[in-house]
C-alpha cells in the first residue's frame, strides 16, 4: 500500500499523457508492480480510465500500453467483471490498433490488436453478447481481406480460432450463415504450415480439437472430419518435437553453466582446460512479429498442455461414431500417430 501511495503524484500525471514524454516509464512501472503483486489495487483501477488517452497520444500504436492492458485483463479478472464495460474499452482499442493507418505503426504494431481481441476471448468469453461477438468478427473478416504479411493473417484468423474454443456454437453460426465456415478453415490450413511459435500452434489445435467435440456443430461431411483429425495431429506432433527440441538445448545450456567458474563472476571452462573472460550470451532473435511477443501473458498454454495430453484416438473414435461415419473416419487420427 505504501508503494503505490508514494508514487501516486507520478501516476497521476499520465491523466496528461501529451504533457509528459516519460509516460511509457509510468506504464513499465504500473506493469512492474502489477507482476510483483499478482494484483489491480484501487489505485491501479483508478488508472485504467486514463489509458485511452495515452493510446490517442500514440495514434493507434499500443507500444507499452499493450503490456499493460494484457496484464490488467490476465491479474484483473475479478476487476473486469465487475464492470463489463472495461471490456468494451478494450476491444475499441484493439480495433483501432488493427486498422490504424498511422506512419509510425507498422505491421507487428497492428498485430497487437488481434492479440488483445484472442486475450479478450480467451478470458471473458463469456461476457460477449451475440451483438458484440458478430461486430468483431465482422471487423476481423474486413481486416482480413488487407492483411498481406502471413503473421498478420494469422493473428486474425486465430481470432477465428478462439471463437472455436470459447464460443464455438455463435462462431460457426456467424460463418455458416454468410457461407465462410469452410473457407476459413481453408484459410487456417494454409496459412498455418509453418508456424513456429508455441502459442500460434495451441490455439489452432484447442481449435481444431474443439470443433471435433461438437460435431452436432458442423458440416454432415466426413472429408471434413478426417481433414480436421489429420491436421490436427501434424501439428501436435510438430509441437511435441519443436517441445523436445527446447528440453534438449535446455539442458545442454545447463550443462555448459555447470562448467562455469563463477570465482569471479566473469570466467567459463570450456572443458578442455580453456577459460573465457566471460561467459558467452547469445543474443536473442528479433521476432518479425515485435518486441512485445515474448511478454504476452494468455491461458492458452496450461490449458493446451491439459487438452493436448488427453487428445487420443478414444476421442477420435467417439466423434466418428456420434457421427455415423466409417470406420475409416474413426481410426484416422490412429494412422496419423
Amino acid at each position: 500500500g505504501d508503494v503505490y501511495k508514494r508514487q501516486e503524484p507520478l501516476f497521476g500525471m499520465l491523466a496528461n499523457p501529451k504533457t509528459i514524454d516519460f509516460d511509457d516509464d509510468i506504464l513499465l512501472l504500473i506493469n512492474s508492480l502489477i507482476r510483483r503483486t499478482g494484483a489491480i489495487t484501487p489505485i491501479m483501477r483508478e488508472l485504467f480510465g486514463v489509458f485511452p488517452k495515452v493510446f490517442q497520444k500514440y495514434r493507434g500504436v499500443l507500444g507499452a500500453l499493450f503490456t499493460s492492458i494484457n496484464l490488467y485483463l490476465i491479474r484483473g479478472e475479478d476487476f473486469v467483471r465487475e464492470k463489463p464495460a472495461l471490456l468494451e474499452t478494450v476491444l475499441e482499442i484493439a480495433v483501432e490498433a488493427l486498422f490504424t493507418k498511422s506512419k509510425e505503426a507498422s505491421e507487428a504494431d497492428r498485430a497487437e490488436g488481434a492479440l488483445l481481441i484472442h486475450l479478450c476471448l480467451q478470458k471473458y468469453g463469456d461476457l460477449f453478447n451475440d451483438a458484440s461477438l458478430n461486430k468483431v468478427y465482422e471487423l476481423t473478416l474486413k481486416r482480413m481481406e488487407t492483411a498481406r504479411v502471413t503473421f498478420m493473417k494469422v493473428r486474425l484468423i486465430e481470432v477465428f480460432a478462439n471463437g472455436f474454443i470459447y464460443r464455438p456454437a455463435e462462431t460457426i453460426a456467424f460463418l455458416s450463415k454468410i457461407q465462410k465456415f469452410e473457407p476459413l478453415l481453408k484459410e487456417i490450413t494454409t496459412n498455418t504450415k509453418d508456424l513456429t511459435h508455441s502459442y500460434d500452434k495451441k490455439v489452432i489445435i484447442l481449435a481444431y480439437i474443439s470443433l471435433l467435440r461438437h460435431p452436432e456443430l458442423l458440416p454432415p461431411s466426413e472429408s471434413l472430419v478426417v481433414k480436421l483429425i489429420d491436421e490436427a495431429a501434424d501439428l501436435l506432433r510438430r509441437q511435441m518435437m519443436m517441445e523436445n527440441e527446447e528440453a534438449r538445448a535446455k539442458k545442454e545450456e545447463d550443462d555448459d553453466y555447470d562448467d562455469y567458474d563463477d570465482d569471479n563472476g566473469n570466467q567459463q571452462n570450456d572443458g578442455q582446460g580453456n577459460v573465457d573472460e566471460e561467459p558467452f550470451e547469445e543474443e536473442s532473435p528479433k521476432e518479425e512479429e515485435g518486441e512485445n511477443e515474448d511478454e504476452f501473458e494468455h491461458p492458452i498454454m496450461a490449458k493446451a498442455t491439459l487438452v493436448c495430453a488427453n487428445f487420443d484416438v478414444v476421442l477420435m473414435i467417439g466423434v466418428g461414431r456420434s457421427k455415423g461415419f466409417t470406420d475409416d473416419v474413426c481410426v484416422a487420427f490412429e494412422r496419423k500417430r
